[in-house]
């Protein structure tokens, strides 16, 4: 009996050592990094708008970050040489390859007489690409619509 006891208690211990190894092991395992997703990060490029608007083209730049389920958020920035710019806050969602984007509001600007249009626009993603169009409005009025075109920095 005696013996069996003796047994019984180096199984357990053995089992208990194995537990506290096996717990040890998981809280030091070295997670999985996801793969980087295609979207989230720095676009540069410009920004064409029809006759009617300040100029022919900006310089625009949009700075993404994907949530897990395709929803977008960021900042969206356009400028021209003469100092004069806006950032603007934006939402949007990645369907497949396309992004829907609306932006929010505008969060700093320095522009005289007149207003930034806050503008909606569909992307395509191509390799480091995206390119579409946009539409938008400023001040209840539309805006002379355009074309975006972005690569990845």
């Amino acid at each position: 009996m005696k013996n069996h006891l003796k047994k019984l208690c180096i199984y357990f211990c053995f089992l208990l050592n194995l537990l506290c190894l096996s717990s040890a092991n998981i809280k030091n395992a070295t997670p999985q990094i996801a793969p980087e997703d295609p979207l989230t990060g720095k676009w540069k490029g410009y920004l064409t708008q029809k006759a009617g608007g300040f100029a022919s083209k900006y310089d625009f730049e949009i700075n993404f970050v994907l949530k897990n389920d395709n929803r977008i958020t960021g900042e969206s920035s356009i400028n021209i040489p003469n100092g004069t710019f806006s950032v603007i806050t934006l939402i949007g969602e990645k369907l497949n390859k396309k992004i829907v984007v609306k932006e929010l509001s505008i969060k700093t600007q320095k522009i005289e007489g007149g207003s930034w249009c806050i503008k909606n626009y569909t992307l395509m993603l191509k390799n480091n690409t995206l390119e579409g169009s946009w539409f938008g409005c400023v001040a209840n009025s539309n805006a002379p619509e355009g074309e975006i075109y972005l690569t990845r920095k």
